[in-house]
């Protein structure tokens, strides 16, 4: 059963790998590639996070913080700029900024598998939950939301709900039995990358609007 476990994380990171970097690839050569630097930029880095995770696969804790920070000040970013169009750039990169006070303390505290809490990975999933039910709330009775906006906020909300109960249960995913937790990381792993797909669809979509 374990080699079995085993096997499906190795398949589920090869799609991560594929998913991500066709996500580049296709960005990349697409029309619009200007409005789309971002969104690039933003993937582009999560698989670099992700071959990271697997070179440095002991002691490697510290990319949780590193890769929840990146998805908050990527979406608090996309969130203003493209579904909000707010354009006052400074208060968002002042709120992405002090976003990243809680992930430098967790970095200065240093990480234990035993004692491994998330609470920084916590924060900003409750943040981001808290955009996607906005845009669900500005949307109510207007005809000019597009539906890839409605997919991909959609995905956003159920990724991040589903793993704000993850994350406060992290100590007990990361070190009891695979056998017992596996099912909760594929269930995540799943829905991650459902998100990223509905991001890759949505900035192409958004990418051909004049």
């Amino acid at each position: 059963m374990l080699e079995v476990l085993d096997m499906s994380m190795w398949v589920l990171l090869g799609i991560t790998f594929l998913v991500l970097g066709f996500g580049v690839l296709f960005l990349s050569v697409t029309e619009s590639k200007f409005k789309k630097i971002p969104v690039i930029i933003y993937l582009g880095i999560l698989l670099l996070i992700e071959m990271l995770s697997v070179v440095v696969f002991k002691d490697n804790l510290y990319l949780f913080s590193l890769s929840f920070f990146l998805h908050f000040s990527f979406l608090v970013f996309y969130y203003f700029r493209v579904m909000f169009k707010y354009e006052n750039i400074l208060f968002t990169v002042l709120l992405i900024g002090v976003g990243g006070v809680p992930m430098a303390v967790n970095l200065s505290v240093g990480y234990s598998t035993s004692s491994f809490q998330s609470y920084d990975r916590l924060l900003y999933d409750f943040i981001i939950m808290i955009l996607s039910l906005s845009y669900f709330y500005v949307s109510l009775g207007r005809n000019d939301i597009s539906k890839s906006s409605l997919v991909f906020n959609g995905f956003v909300l159920a990724f991040f709900t589903i793993d704000i109960f993850l994350a406060a249960g992290t100590n007990y995913l990361i070190n009891e039995s695979l056998l017992l937790v596996a099912w909760f990381w594929f269930f995540r792993a799943i829905l991650l990358q459902l998100y990223y797909c509905s991001l890759i669809y949505h900035t192409w979509k958004t990418g051909k609007i004049p």
